[in-house]
């Protein structure tokens, strides 16, 4: 611990660095060895000749000057990081494949999960391939659709057919009204669909399952 310490005071005083991250305009100094060592990703990056790396310097357009300063401190120090840069730190870490920070990030926004944050989170978890994280979010969707389905955040997933669709079947066992594939199609075509609540939208989303079911298993020979 005492070494990782040295070694983040060793970055903060800008000695002996040997590589610059440019990041929105601010410019941050590091050592090449210390980021190969944590992450394989910048080992491979500094290994592979790019011009990038020759030059020693590298514009990162996809992350912001604060989450990436966390992000730096952690590599140096292990350290918790500030986690109201979670978004960020869990992007930074499953790019550059620090598995350390990525669990630390997957494990404080299962534990931290709101009617605010889950809709967000839910899509992180898509993003990343965290099926224990898109587990929790579902549940807590479930177990709170009214509150959730009233947050600014619950239009990322009805922006999101497959989202939508994970939620719809996390809600398999809540109670909807039964409907034939005909009158779907009519309020649909009404656009009928548009006008629900949010509640109502994930429940048709249910319903549409079911018609696609219906129509896949009916016998085309049959009227």
């Amino acid at each position: 611990k005492s070494s990782c310490l040295k070694l983040e005071l060793l970055r903060q005083g800008q000695k002996l660095s040997d590589v610059d991250f440019l990041v929105d305009g601010k410019r941050f100094e590091a050592h090449k060895i210390v980021l190969a060592a944590v992450s394989p990703v910048f080992l491979a990056m500094f290994e592979s000749g790019m011009k990038e790396c020759i030059s020693n310097e590298i514009v990162l357009t996809d992350t912001d000057p604060e989450g990436f300063e966390n992000f730096l401190k952690f590599v140096y120090s292990g350290g918790l990081p500030d986690m109201k840069h979670v978004v960020t730190l869990v992007n930074l870490a499953d790019k550059y494949h620090v598995l350390a920070l990525f669990d630390l990030c997957v494990d404080f926004m299962g534990k931290t999960l709101n009617e605010c944050n889950v809709s967000e989170r839910l899509q992180l978890a898509e993003l990343h391939g965290v099926a224990s994280l898109k587990t929790s979010c579902l549940d807590f969707i479930r177990d709170h659709l009214e509150s959730v389905s009233s947050s600014e955040g619950w239009a990322r997933i009805v922006g999101d057919l497959r989202l939508t669709s994970q939620v719809a079947q996390a809600l398999q066992s809540t109670p909807v009204e039964t409907t034939t594939p005909e009158e779907f199609v009519q309020v649909s075509e009404t656009k009928e669909l548009v006008c629900q609540t949010p509640v109502k939208t994930v429940q048709w989303s249910i319903k549409w399952a079911t018609v696609l079911n219906h129509e896949l298993l009916r016998d085309p020979a049959s009227p």
